[in-house]
């Protein structure tokens, strides 16, 4: 059919049937200027939002991971600094018996129930190494403070790192007592053959 057959066959129809040919017509046009042109482009910016999306929770992340190695630098650099300005002559490892045993005895004399004592992860380091120490007790808080002070000023090597204690008021009581975990950390020659104190 050529261009002048199909509007002359346009005019003999009936007004409304041209009106709805032109219409149908013009939604084809919109449908095909959407999937050919407007579709790929909504797509594509979809992508980029979804990829800008990734690259702004990768940066947060790495940022992240940057403040915390900043942090496990500065707390290195901090225990190295402890060690070194104490002038402390680090024990060996191996008299950690001796050691765990020294910590039972300085908090029973503060006046601590020890309710056990035990050694967790071992870090070795270039200059010493550091074993972890937690111990369990029941007293109270003018109890676990004495603890405390003893133990930086007798084992300035075996800082207290964590505490954690629940006490509750009791009639009658003088002082409420209850348990107490101290976190701790024994900075060792990591050697066992170094000369012990």
């Amino acid at each position: 059919m050529t261009p002048k057959a199909l509007v002359e066959w346009l005019v003999r129809r009936p007004a409304w049937q041209t009106h709805a040919a032109g219409s149908a017509l013009l939604v084809l046009i919109g449908v095909l200027a959407y999937v050919l042109q407007l579709g790929p482009l909504v797509n594509q910016d979809r992508r980029r939002a979804g990829l800008e999306a990734d690259v702004t929770a990768g940066t947060a992340r790495s940022r992240r991971l940057a403040a915390d190695v900043k942090r496990t630098h500065d707390q290195a650099a901090t225990a190295e600094r402890f060690v070194k300005d104490a002038k402390l002559a680090l024990r060996p490892r191996a008299v950690l018996n001796e050691r765990l045993a020294a910590i039972n005895e300085l908090a029973a004399a503060c006046g601590l129930q020890a309710d056990g004592i035990e050694p967790g992860a071992e870090v070795p380091g270039l200059k010493y190494t550091t074993v972890a120490v937690r111990l369990t007790a029941r007293g109270s808080a003018a109890q676990a403070t004495r603890f405390l002070a003893a133990l930086r000023e007798r084992m300035p090597d075996n800082p207290a790192v964590g505490v954690e204690m629940t006490v509750s008021p009791s009639a009658g009581a003088a002082e409420p007592v209850g348990p107490c975990v101290f976190d701790l950390l024994w900075f060792t020659s990591g050697n066992a053959t170094a000369s012990a104190n």
